[in-house]
């Protein structure tokens, strides 16, 4: 045996005695907190204990045992209270800006590209340290995409951090180049934030999906045909709607996304993993951790004498572990088409980012022209289009929806209807019903563009074409900018209609008197002048010999 060989037992044969002196000791330990509890308790005291009266005896069990889970009920909630009131102190710092959003006229763009416009939204995450949630109450950043209809007029609006604005900008102008971005005041205050009010009335609701999170609901890929490629966006119906408001309503659709961590994808494996019948591996504290290093000596040492294994009996180790019974190894195969589906659905879900969102969608009207019934019948029609009969869809969270059906909850109605406004105004993620997970697809299938097909007159587009300035154009800055304005007349103009001559090299040019005047062809107008549209730009007349003649057989 070589110098390492020898090296090699001794470690091992010291490891050995200290499993077996760990192994021996936790044995003593065990039979002396045995002996001593059974020195201190006496069967007699229990029998005398349950011979009581069944409600003494639950008093007794209440008065020394039952103040523990309502104290830890009670931690839980001031815990929540006090973090939610920090976070609103940290959010209240935080500058917003709110973008309104003019989408392009020509879009052929499908709502794969707002898809990857959310995905890069996930880039402003930030692992919050004890100190950042506790102590500062910081957040992690929240985006409110909206669609609003104010008299028949639809607006696409953005609200986001002041410094991460860059981001949201980069991330349409990517998918969208034509679209026009700018900052404007909050379209919110054109209506009151409490009821009951002398000119408005007001009716809406936050949305929660009907199951589990990790089930998707309707997607845009399922709204195309499956032969001609042709997407049926479902935002047509709703533009149509919001076109549909008469002057004095307004209906306003919200989607609050906050950056989250992709914990929540552990359910949705597990869900597969049920389906399939597959075994879910469970980690090992360090208390099991402990006696499966103590029992291993004694284990391995019976299983080679008399053919037992100790970690096998205790439900120990990966290969002496027992396999249950009642496990079917076909499952698999014997699943129904619907669970298929499921599994399907679930898989394409968690394959992508997730979000925490919040969903609102509010209904004002004057009192005159205020049309509860038709509107609400709307919503629910908006929101059947998403649902998915074998995953997942929308429904009405109730503790947030007014209603007055019958007499008790005509009590808060005007209540709810405040609460609503005000989170609806103040863009608040904590008021209201828990936020749910929407992945990216999910996300971009509530909120994009319409494309060139969506004939949705009402709707705010760009009004002309932006183009790009020439890449060697020089820029003057402010300590090069004269300090009078240069006369027009000591400019010299080029005319764009003479042809170009090739010069030769060292050559000098001079523009002699009087200076030409530019003049711009009617096509180039169409991209530069803002407001020229190409039905505004005359049709070159075609020489008289090139018309075309009428037939000679026209009755006149």
């Amino acid at each position: 045996m070589g110098k390492m060989g020898k090296e090699t037992f001794i470690k091992r044969a010291k490891k050995a005695a200290v499993n077996s002196a760990v192994f021996c000791l936790i044995c003593y330990n065990k039979s002396d907190m045995f002996s001593v509890f059974a020195s201190t308790f006496e069967p007699s005291m229990l029998e005398t204990f349950l011979a009581q009266p069944i409600d003494v005896v639950m008093y007794q069990i209440l008065l020394y045992f039952g103040w523990i889970p309502i104290v830890s009920v009670l931690i839980w909630g001031f815990g929540e209270v006090y973090l939610t009131s920090k976070q609103d102190v940290f959010s209240k710092n935080i500058k917003y800006v709110l973008l309104a959003i003019d989408v392009p006229r020509m879009t052929e763009q499908s709502p794969k590209g707002m898809e990857n416009m959310f995905a890069t939204l996930h880039g402003a995450f930030s692992n919050l340290t004890w100190r950042d949630k506790w102590m500062i109450g910081k957040i992690q950043p929240r985006f409110s995409f909206e669609i609003v209809s104010i008299d028949g007029y639809i607006q696409f609006y953005v609200r986001t951090d002041i410094k991460f604005r860059d981001v949201i900008e980069a991330g349409i102008y990517a998918q969208y180049p034509d679209a026009q971005i700018s900052e404007v005041e909050d379209y919110a205050s054109i209506v009151p934030s409490s009821f009951p009010n002398e000119e408005w009335n007001m009716w809406g609701s936050e949305l929660a999906l009907k199951k589990s999170d990790y089930l998707p609901i309707r997607t845009w890929d399922l709204f195309e045909h499956s032969l001609s490629q042709e997407l049926k966006d479902p935002l047509a119906v709703i533009l149509e709607q919001l076109g549909c408001m008469k002057p004095g309503e307004c209906f306003w659709f919200q989607m609050i996304v906050c950056v989250s961590d992709q914990d929540w994808k552990e359910d949705g494996v597990k869900f597969i993993k049920k389906i399939y019948g597959l075994k879910e591996e469970t980690k090992k504290s360090g208390l099991e951790k402990g006696l499966e290093s103590a029992l291993s000596i004694p284990s391995d040492v019976l299983e080679q004498t008399i053919g037992v294994s100790l970690l096998g009996m205790a439900g120990m180790g990966g290969a002496a572990a027992v396999k249950p019974k009642d496990e079917d190894m076909w499952k698999a195969f014997k699943i129904t088409l619907q669970e298929k589906a499921q599994v399907e659905g679930v898989a394409n879900k968690i394959a992508k980012i997730g979000f925490k969102t919040k969903i609102r969608m509010l209904y004002f009207g004057r009192k005159n022209i205020y049309n509860k019934g038709a509107r609400t019948a709307m919503v629910k029609g908006m929101l059947q289009q998403y649902t998915h009969q074998d995953l997942n869809g929308f429904s009405m969270y109730g503790p947030q929806t007014p209603k007055d059906d019958y007499f008790w909850q005509r009590w808060s109605y005007t209540d709810r209807q405040s609460r609503l406004t005000r989170a609806y105004k103040g863009r608040s993620f904590s008021t209201g019903g828990p936020p749910h997970i929407l992945n990216t697809q999910e996300l971009a299938t509530l909120f994009h563009f319409p494309s060139v097909v969506i004939k949705a007159p009402l709707v705010k587009k760009t009004e002309s074409r932006r183009a790009e300035p020439p890449v060697g154009l020089p820029i003057a800055f402010e300590d090069t900018m004269p300090s009078k304005p240069v006369p027009a007349s000591t400019v010299p103009l080029v005319d764009t209609r003479s042809s170009v001559i090739p010069l030769k090299k060292k050559s000098v040019v001079s523009v002699s008197e009087p200076e030409l005047q530019v003049h711009i062809p009617d096509p180039i107008r169409v991209l530069l002048e803002p407001g020229v549209e190409l039905e505004d730009v005359p049709m070159p007349m075609l020489p008289s010999s090139e018309k075309d003649e009428p037939p000679s057989n026209l009755p006149v």
